[in-house]
C-alpha cells in the first residue's frame, strides 16, 4: 500500500495568487492572468492524477478536498 497507508483524504490547494484591477483593464496583464489560472487549474488536476490511484487502492471511503 505504501508508506503512508493510513492516508484517507488529500487537499489540494497548490496555486498562485496575483492583484488584478479590473476597474482599470489597461492595466491587467492578461497573460500573467491567463498563466495564473492555468497554474492553478492545473496544478490541482496534476495533484489529483497523482494521487487517485492511491486513494482508489484502499478498502475505505477516500476524498480528494479542493
Amino acid at each position: 500500500m505504501g508508506k503512508s497507508p493510513d492516508i484517507d483524504c488529500v487537499f489540494l490547494n497548490a496555486g498562485i495568487q496575483g492583484i488584478y484591477d479590473f476597474a482599470h483593464p489597461e492595466k491587467v496583464d492578461l497573460a500573467k492572468f491567463f498563466v495564473e489560472i492555468n497554474t492553478n487549474f492545473t496544478s490541482s488536476v496534476a495533484l489529483a492524477y497523482a494521487f487517485l490511484p492511491f486513494l482508489q487502492k484502499g478498502n475505505t471511503p477516500t476524498g480528494l478536498i479542493l
